[in-house]
């Protein structure tokens, strides 16, 4: 941009000094009396350059005199008009304002003179290029201020930028710290319920009998209890049931994690309505006498299945026999 300032202020100032020089070397080779009577054939010398005249008003002057005052006027509002106090000195403006004051006296004395008229003639050229040199001035320093605001929001965008990308690696550590946490604390967790699982099945183990049988699926830890603790054909549960339950519901008082599914099955012998009530029965009277000894009742859950999910053949006595049952899946609510 100073580059551009000094090559504008070079050429207009060469423009201004040639109008000066040739306005000299006219007047050194010219009859300056009779230039003079020539002028004086009318009330005002022609004026030549009216392109100041214009930018200032739509109507032609009465005099040269006045048109210098315009000149001066024009510059003046020109000036106080900057946009800025620090902008570098305007040496376009101060040669056409001293030429204007030098010329005031020269016009008002003799304003058809050859000397007035190149005066004012020169004028006119330094009003011009000191009015564009100003204009120049202006372009540049508002895109000097453009270009600092946008360096200033580049930056604050640079540093706004920044400090998001910090807080996302922040909060991204953190994310990851706690997700190894508790990635740790739910495989510990895992592994004391893998372990008290292994424990209470040890304990279910023992239960182990004719009558009752401990086995193990993908739902958890089945305990299967023949229907010979039921009365025949009865819901009622018997004292052998009964105390084979309260063992198991010891058993699940200390082992608090695990909750109990009971399920009641049946053979095919009989309708289907008999058989699903009697399965529904004898699962909730287990489920009821569980409750009895402690286990809380969000623990434990009944429901009947008649002879719709046999576990062995129902055509022989020995398959109906394995069918008619009732099993309590334990499971361990942290695995």
């Amino acid at each position: 941009m100073n580059k551009m300032r000094n090559m504008l202020h070079s050429i207009t100032l060469a423009f201004a000094l040639c109008v000066s020089s040739f306005s000299q070397i006219h007047h050194d080779n010219t009859d300056t009396e009779s230039f003079g009577s020539s002028l004086e054939e009318t009330d005002q010398a022609p004026i030549t350059n009216y392109s100041v005249h214009e930018t200032l008003q739509q109507q032609k002057p009465e005099s040269r005199f006045e048109m210098l005052g315009y000149f001066s006027k024009k510059l003046e509002n020109a000036y106080t008009q900057l946009p800025h106090a620090e902008l570098p000195s305007l040496h376009l403006y101060k040669k056409a304002m001293a030429s204007i004051q030098a010329t005031q006296p020269l016009l008002k004395d003799n304003s058809t003179s050859f000397r007035s008229v190149s005066a004012f003639d020169i004028c006119s050229v330094l009003t011009e290029a000191a009015l564009i040199q100003i204009k120049s001035e202006t372009y540049l320093y508002n895109a000097q201020s453009l270009n600092q605001i946008t360096d200033s929001l580049q930056l604050a965008l640079y540093n706004v930028q920044s400090t998001i990308n910090g807080l996302e690696r922040s909060y991204i550590s953190v994310l990851e710290e706690k997700l190894d946490y508790t990635q740790q604390t739910l495989n510990e967790e895992r592994e004391a319920a893998r372990k008290m699982m292994e424990e209470a099945q040890s304990r279910f183990s023992e239960l182990q009998s004719e009558i009752i049988s401990v086995s193990e699926d993908a739902r958890g830890t089945i305990i299967s209890m023949s229907d010979i603790l039921f009365d025949v054909g009865k819901a009622s549960l018997t004292a052998d049931l009964q105390t084979s339950l309260a063992r198991i519901a010891g058993i699940l008082l200390i082992y608090r994690d695990v909750n109990v599914i009971i399920e009641g099955h049946t053979d095919n012998v009989g309708s289907n309505d008999f058989n699903m009530r009697l399965s529904e029965q004898r699962a909730q009277n287990v489920m009821n006498f569980l409750s009895e000894q402690g286990i809380a009742a969000e623990r434990l859950s009944a429901t009947g299945y008649g002879f719709h999910r046999p576990v062995a053949d129902n055509s022989t006595n020995q398959g109906r026999a394995k069918n008619r049952r009732v099993d309590l899946v334990i499971q361990d609510t942290r695995l």
